[in-house]
């Protein structure tokens, strides 16, 4: 069995990839732990994604933005960063100049899964081999090829691309190296009815003891996501819903108004990682396999779809100047290219990370300095409303 591309994982990243190589005639096959079913009806877990223009783009040009229900996605106007316990003073972000007066979208992460299935299981050139795991990769100069579910059987391929999360097989496989950071905290996952309307805005609240993000849904409802540290975690997955929306209305100074809790809870371990290349020999790293981020600055998924498009556009320029797919020039500006564009938010993730939730009094009083400074200095409010809003074209 042959393929000119295998891609290991259906997430958000291998399942867009998929789509952008089909558009190039090529034949992929995906291998992936979850049966048919689980993929076109993914589970809620409570993450919104603030997708940014460009990952709107890109999901446009692949044609899956289409299966999102346009009443499921929330533009955000707004985006407000408040440190301590400060009830005035933020860093307010605004859309006026951006396109749509959008910094970008919240979607639910189940929302883009399904979408993304939708579109890839109804393409010619894609074919599934679900309820599989990879249980060996080999390449080399003259072959590259998987084995599944421990099967002596090969499955060949010009290249394979690796989609399958954080636990990457393939950097198992072919020994590729990750810097990773544990930040030792818990992510809280909720959503809250509130009195008041959010104007489709987005809170980040530095909090002493605590982060507090509040993100804007559909009518009177938000996502919130409360980082604490480990051990706290159990309390608050577990608290009553009514003393959990009473607190969080008195941390934000009820903004909205009362906010009820409602819906499951969920938690997620925090930790980041980026690996020490994105390629090997007929071999590439895409998505969280590539790098994870703390979702603090919301880049995960968005670098996730701009790997991919990277990628098939390099595969893409290959076949036009005829050269195999897996040709190791084109895979070369692939990685310094992605590398190029992941790494500094990768460092000014952690960064940003370890300054706003440590409690020093220097980092207290750093918080507070980088705040008043984002105010004044238009020139740094500019570049980091680019980074949030990503409005660079696809083509």
């Amino acid at each position: 069995m042959s393929y000119h591309v295998i891609i290991i994982g259906a997430g958000i990243a291998g399942l867009a990839a998929a789509c952008s190589l089909n558009n190039l005639g090529i034949s992929v096959s995906i291998v992936e732990k979850h049966n048919l079913k689980r993929l076109a009806s993914p589970p809620k877990d409570g993450r919104e994604i603030a997708l940014t223009h460009s990952s709107r783009a890109i999901l446009e040009k692949i044609n899956a933005w289409k299966h999102i229900p346009k009443n499921k996605i929330t533009p955000v106007k707004n985006a407000k960063i408040i440190n301590g316990n400060s009830a005035s003073h933020a860093l307010h972000f605004h859309a006026q100049n951006i396109k749509d007066h959008t910094l970008g979208y919240m979607v639910s992460l189940h929302q883009i899964q399904a979408a993304l299935f939708k579109q890839a299981s109804s393409q010619k050139n894609v074919h599934f081999m679900h309820s599989s795991e990879v249980s060996n990769i080999h390449t080399s100069q003259n072959q590259a090829f998987i084995q599944i579910n421990n099967q002596d059987s090969k499955i060949h391929a010009d290249l394979i691309i690796d989609a399958g999360g954080r636990i990457s097989q393939g950097r198992k496989f072919l020994g590729i190296g990750a810097k990773s950071v544990d930040f030792g905290k818990t992510i809280i996952l909720a959503y809250a009815k509130h009195e008041l309307p959010h104007h489709n805005t987005a809170y980040e609240c530095f909090l002493y003891k605590q982060t507090l993000a509040v993100l804007p849904l559909v009518d009177n409802t938000s996502s919130l996501i409360i980082t604490v540290p480990h051990q706290r975690a159990p309390a608050l997955l577990s608290q009553d819903p009514l003393d959990l929306g009473n607190t969080i209305s008195q941390q934000f100074h009820h903004r909205f108004g009362h906010m009820t809790i409602f819906g499951k809870r969920n938690s997620f371990p925090i930790s980041s990682s980026f690996a020490d290349t994105f390629i090997s020999t007929r071999f590439a790293l895409i998505g969280d396999a590539a790098h994870t981020m703390h979702p603090v600055t919301a880049h995960g998924v968005n670098l996730g779809l701009k790997a991919q498009f990277t990628l098939a556009s390099q595969i893409e320029l290959a076949l036009r100047r005829g050269f195999p797919i897996h040709e190791h020039s084109f895979l070369e500006t692939f990685n310094k290219h992605h590398r190029r564009t992941s790494l500094p938010l990768f460092l000014a993730t952690n960064t940003i990370a370890k300054l706003y939730t440590k409690e020093t009094p220097l980092h207290k009083i750093a918080r507070k300095s980088l705040l008043h400074l984002g105010s004044a200095f238009l020139p740094a409010k500019r570049a980091i409303v680019h980074s949030l809003t990503d409005t660079q074209s696809i083509s």
